[in-house]
C-alpha cells in the first residue's frame, strides 16, 4: 500500500536505531527529545489560506532526511512498516551531510 499524503502532510520513515561513533546503540529513552526519520511522500503543501499557491514552496523532497518533533506525528502500521504522517509545521530541520 502506498499513502499519499494531502495539504501540508508529510509521510516519514522513522530512523530507528542510533548508533554512536564508538558503535554503541542508544535507547529511545537515552536519545534527545526530537526524531529523525526518511521523507517517503510530501503532499503538495498548500494551506487552504495562501492566496498565491504558485509562491509556496515545500522545504523538503522525498528522500531527504530529516529532524520532527517527537510528540507531532500521527503513527501507522503499513504492510509492517511504521511510518508517520507530521504536519510540514512540525519538521524542524533537513539533514545535510
Amino acid at each position: 500500500m502506498k499513502l499519499k499524503p494531502i495539504g501540508e502532510w508529510v509521510v516519514i520513515e522513522p530512523l530507528k536505531e542510533e548508533v554512536t561513533p564508538g558503535g554503541i546503540i542508544l535507547p529511545d529513552k537515552v536519545k534527545e527529545k526530537v526524531k529523525k526519520g526518511k521523507v517517503l511522500e510530501v503532499g503538495p503543501g498548500v494551506p487552504h489560506n495562501v492566496r498565491d499557491p504558485e509562491l509556496y514552496k515545500i522545504p523538503v523532497k522525498e528522500g531527504d532526511i530529516v529532524i520532527f518533533q517527537p510528540y507531532s506525528p500521527t503513527k501507522l502500521q503499513i504492510d509492517g512498516e511504521e511510518v508517520c504522517l507530521v504536519m510540514l509545521t512540525s519538521i524542524l530541520a533537513v539533514v545535510e551531510e
